[in-house]
């Protein structure tokens, strides 16, 4: 039976065990006998009295999951470490396109039973990949996705926000990986993604997503914790950027792109260190205009701390395109560490 177009093939051994969705190999998802095995979730088709070992209804008890509720429940066998089943290899859980919402139980919670898992939706989450969530369908106030498993990647799916002041994605177990989603906070919800201090949320990465916070004054992302790596994402945001509080050392910031969301709102910052937040690595983001500070600098950079025993590499202005006078304004400037108009703000 043919698998159906949008299914991936996340096992490719030309692309690794540990990430290898949206490869070129021309394999479907298959249990390659490493140990781990990959399970199935279908938001129109699943059941979860299935064992979730298949794409599609191929027997009784055999085919894939209904929910994610389910999946991620203690009572599904995804990422439970069994001596002499499982072995030193991941679970997969392949998320079939679908929306994920009339359903599910808000909020969706990987427990900290179920570990070294990747859950996968496509390649790059576009109109077409899997939704948590929905976009006209507002699911009640609870974040909608959090993570206490150890070892837990999510890969391409999008994920909408609920309406008040919760985040969308909440890491509360290390060495997550949030890769290639889009994270839709709404306009009345809360922050994009927490990394809370009670969490242990240590040693993850945050890399290559699409993240929109559409309420004035929430965070894209709000980095209490340490030795995470966040990486490459496009940050729309009519609140602040990226705000490390005095909990948040030892990360690595690097090649973001950080703007507001909306013509009628200002950036509150970039990248904001709070008072205490040291031994961070700022590098080679770009930035576009933020509010003013009492210094009257622009907090593209903003450091309450003075910026003491942090690194800040080359960082940039983004422009937006002016029609008079033509050109682009303000793009390509780097953000220095001091003077006026430099974009790094101490007030």
């Amino acid at each position: 039976m043919a698998f159906p177009s949008a299914t991936l093939q996340p096992i490719g051994l030309r692309h690794g065990i540990r990430h290898c969705p949206g490869g070129d190999d021309p394999m479907p998802c298959v249990n390659l006998g490493f140990g781990g095995k990959t399970y199935y979730v279908d938001p129109a088709n699943g059941l979860d009295t299935n064992d979730g070992l298949m794409p599609y209804q191929a027997a009784l008890g055999h085919g894939p999951w209904l929910t994610l509720t389910y999946a991620f429940s203690a009572v599904s066998p995804l990422g439970r470490a069994v001596a002499g089943t499982k072995g030193a290899y991941h679970d997969y859980l392949v998320v079939l396109p679908g929306t994920y919402q009339a359903l599910e139980t808000w909020p969706l919670d990987i427990p900290n039973s179920k570990n070294s898992i990747h859950v996968i939706g496509a390649a790059m989450p576009g109109f077409d990949s899997p939704s948590i969530g929905s976009d006209t369908n507002f699911h009640a106030t609870e974040a909608t996705l959090r993570i206490y498993g150890k070892d837990v990647s999510i890969e391409g799916l999008k994920i909408y926000g609920p309406t008040g002041n919760f985040p969308v994605v909440e890491i509360n177990g290390e060495l997550a990986v949030l890769r290639h989603n889009w994270i839709y906070g709404r306009a009345a919800g809360g922050n994009g993604i927490n990394i809370p201090v009670a969490g242990t949320g240590w040693f993850s990465r945050i890399e290559h997503n699409w993240i929109d916070v559409y309420t004035n004054a929430r965070m894209a992302i709000l980095l209490d914790e340490q030795s995470n790596h966040v990486l490459d994402n496009i940050i729309h945001s009519n609140g602040g950027g990226i705000d490390v509080t005095a909990n948040g050392c030892w990360n690595r910031i690097e090649y973001n792109r950080i703007y507001k969301a909306m013509g009628n709102f200002t950036l509150d910052f970039g990248i904001r260190l709070q008072n205490l937040a040291l031994q961070n690595l700022i590098d080679e983001n770009k930035i576009g205009d933020a509010e003013l500070g009492t210094s009257l600098v622009m907090r593209q950079l903003y450091d309450l701390s003075a910026a003491v025993s942090n690194f800040f590499g080359r960082n940039y202005k983004l422009g937006c395109y002016q029609a008079a006078p033509a050109g682009i304004n303000l793009a390509g400037d780097l953000i220095t560490d001091g003077g006026p108009g430099s974009g790094y703000s101490r007030d």
